[in-house]
C-alpha cells in the first residue's frame, strides 16, 4: 500500500513538472514582453510588421520631406534593419516593439505611438522630429490577456507542487529503484510539454487569433528560443533513455545472478 501510494505521489509530481515547464515555455514565448535586444532584432526582421511601421512613418513624414511616400517607405524599412550600437534607432525600435507586444497581450491600454524622435532617426532627417506621434493599429487580444493571468498562477503553483510531491514520493517510497521507470516516462512527458507549448502552440495556433502582423510576435519569439527548448527536450529524452537502459541492464544482471533451483534441476536430471 505504501509503495503504491508513494508511486502515485511521485507520478503526479512528474506530471506537474511537465505542466510547469510547458506553461513556463508558453509564458516566455507568448506573454513575456521583456526580452533581449537580439529578440527584437528578429521581430523587426519580420517583413509584414516592419513594412507596417515603415508605412506609418513614411505617410506621416512624406509631406514634410516633400518625397513620395512609397519611396520613403522602402528607405525607412531598410533603415529599421540597421544594427549599430552607435545608432539610437535600434533601441528606439525595440522600445516601440515592446510597447506593441505589451498592448497585444493586454498588459496596457495605452496606444502604441511612433514618436517624432523615432521618425527622425528612421528617415534620417531631424526636420520631422517635431511632428506629432503616429498611432499604430495594434490589436489587443483578450485571449492572450487571459492566458497571461492564467499562466501567472499556473507556473509557480505547479512548480512548487511538483517539487513537493517529487520529494515526498522519493522519501516515502520503500524501493527507490522502482522509481527509475516512472522517472524516465516523466522526463519524456516533460520533453513533449516543452516542445508542445514552447514551440507548437505559439508558432502554429496563436497567430490564428488575429490577422495583424503584430499577432506574429509570439511565433517569432518562440522560434528565437527554439534551440533552447529543443536542447532541453533532447536532454530530457537522453536522460530517460539512459534510465531505461540502466533499468534493463539491472534486470538482466538480477536474472543471471539468481541461484539455480536445485530441486527442479534434480527432477529434470532423473527424467533424462
Amino acid at each position: 500500500m505504501r509503495r503504491t501510494l508513494a508511486g502515485v505521489i511521485f507520478g503526479i509530481g512528474l506530471l506537474l513538472a511537465g505542466v510547469a515547464l510547458g506553461a513556463w515555455a508558453l509564458q516566455r514565448a507568448a506573454v513575456q514582453p521583456v526580452r533581449r535586444a537580439s529578440d527584437w532584432g528578429v521581430v523587426i526582421s519580420h517583413e509584414p510588421l516592419r513594412l507596417e511601421i515603415a508605412t506609418a512613418i513614411a505617410d506621416a513624414s512624406a509631406a514634410r520631406l516633400n518625397r513620395p511616400p512609397d519611396v520613403l517607405r522602402d528607405e525607412v524599412a531598410a533603415n529599421l534593419l540597421v544594427d549599430d550600437a552607435s545608432d539610437p534607432l535600434p533601441s528606439l525600435t525595440a522600445e516601440l516593439l515592446r510597447d506593441g507586444h505589451l498592448h497585444l497581450i493586454g498588459g496596457t491600454d495605452a496606444a502604441v505611438v511612433v514618436s517624432g524622435e523615432l521618425m527622425a532617426h528612421a528617415v534620417r532627417d531631424e526636420s520631422v522630429g517635431d511632428l506629432p506621434g503616429v498611432t499604430l493599429a495594434v490589436p489587443r487580444l483578450a485571449t492572450l490577456h487571459s492566458l497571461d493571468d492564467v499562466l501567472a498562477v499556473v507556473v509557480p503553483t505547479t512548480a512548487i507542487a511538483a517539487v513537493a510531491l517529487l520529494l515526498l514520493g522519493l522519501l516515502v517510497h520503500p524501493e527507490r529503484a522502482a522509481l527509475i521507470r516512472p522517472t524516465g516516462v516523466g522526463l519524456v512527458h516533460i520533453a513533449v510539454m516543452v516542445l508542445l507549448f514552447g514551440l507548437l502552440v505559439p508558432a502554429a495556433l496563436l497567430p490564428l487569433l488575429d490577422g495583424s502582423p503584430w499577432a506574429d510576435i509570439p511565433r517569432l519569439l518562440s522560434l528565437q528560443d527554439a534551440v533552447w527548448f529543443t536542447a532541453l527536450a533532447v536532454v530530457c529524452v537522453g536522460l530517460a533513455a539512459a534510465l531505461f537502459a540502466a533499468r534493463a541492464s539491472a534486470r538482466r544482471r538480477r536474472r543471471w545472478s539468481r541461484p539455480i533451483d536445485t530441486a527442479r534441476y534434480s527432477e529434470q536430471h532423473r527424467w533424462g
